[in-house]
């Protein structure tokens, strides 16, 4: 008898069982919590949340820079009145936009604020280095300084020798050659020096004065240069500053005298203790020169002429051949220069005249 070998009902029915537990458990996979089109959505979800976070960041970095780049840009007009009326804010600055005449590559500060014959503000710069010696101009009787042991240490006459080196030549009041530059105390003493005798230091100053031999140093903008501050200019910008002023007075004899403070005696030789760190007239660093040359008399002797110093804070009298001080020439701006004040930069420009 032939065996059946045909598929037995039970066998199929465990069959398809099988299949609809396997399906079951297929679905499952696929369209459950858990599933991989559910996995699969989360991480289409995912994915397009991450690249708007991504467009939204990059959104906003845009935004940033070009705020920055605005903000860098942004720019306001600063008149000479504005400065005199926030002088410590500018003072010391450094400014761009100004060229000697000669091209020399010179960075310049802004030193003091004055007035014109019309009596509108001007801005004064000042030399942010001291000059080396072949930038300093023979003077009107032909001689040019001498030099110590640096080629910034600038010797302008030997007052001990009676020997004057630059202010050969010079007469003293009547060759200022802007009357703009002597103010009434200083003028007076011009005046008494002239009706007496020519002194030396006066020959010196009057060469520091000269306009027309440091003409080197006036740009396009300016209305003239000079060899350097006056006294006046430096007690006016340092008193605006400071609690403690440096005050002066004049000796019809000899020139000025000193003090610090608004009591006490004025100083033949020299003061000390001024804020040599916030004072656009003094350098810190002295491997060039020890202080700086100032284009007033000094008080302690007829040769002696004004000095400022970093050492103990010093400023006085010394006589013209002292071989450690240096020059710093002084511009004067013309009345229509303005500022143009950046978040990086203090440029001048010259504004239209009506």
């Amino acid at each position: 008898m032939e065996k059946n070998k045909g598929i037995t009902l039970i066998a199929l029915v465990i069959t398809i069982i099988v299949l609809l537990i396997l399906a079951a458990v297929s679905i499952a996979t696929l369209v459950g919590e858990n599933g991989i089109l559910s996995q699969a959505n989360r991480a289409k979800q995912r994915t397009e949340q991450a690249a708007k976070n991504e467009t939204n960041q990059l959104i906003e970095y845009e935004k940033y820079l070009d705020n920055a780049n605005s903000n860098e840009h942004d720019s306001e007009i600063i008149t000479p009145t504005d400065i005199a009326k926030n002088f410590n804010d500018y003072v010391g600055k450094t400014v761009t936009g100004y060229e000697c005449i000669n091209n020399q590559e010179m960075e310049w500060k802004i030193s003091h604020i004055g007035k014109d014959e019309e009596n509108k503000d001007q801005i004064y710069l000042i030399s942010a280095d001291y000059i080396p010696s072949k930038y300093a101009p023979i003077g009107k009787g032909g001689k040019g300084v001498t030099t110590g042991s640096t080629d910034f240490k600038l010797v302008l006459g030997d007052g001990l020798e009676g020997i004057d080196f630059v202010g050969i030549g010079y007469i003293g009041a009547k060759d200022v050659v802007s009357n703009a530059l002597l103010t009434p105390t200083l003028a007076k003493y011009h005046k008494w020096v002239y009706a007496n005798q020519e002194y030396n230091d006066m020959k010196i100053v009057s060469y520091l004065l000269d306009t027309n031999i440091w003409s080197n140093f006036k740009g396009d903008k300016a209305e003239y240069a000079i060899g350097g501050p006056t006294i006046e200019m430096i007690c006016d910008s340092y008193n605006q500053i400071h609690n403690i002023p440096i005050e002066y007075t004049i000796d019809t004899e000899y020139g000025y005298k000193l003090r610090l403070g608004t009591t006490g005696e004025y100083a033949d030789d020299e003061i000390k203790g001024i804020d040599i760190n916030n004072n656009v007239y003094v350098i810190n660093e002295t491997t060039k020169a020890a202080g700086m040359w100032i284009a007033s008399p000094g008080g302690l002797y007829r040769e002696a002429l004004m000095f400022i110093a970093k050492q103990n804070g010093a400023m006085g009298s010394q006589y013209g051949g002292h071989a450690q001080f240096g020059i710093r020439p002084v511009v004067c701006l013309k009345s229509n220069v303005n500022i143009e004040k950046t978040k990086n930069e203090l440029k001048l420009i010259e504004s239209k005249v009506s």
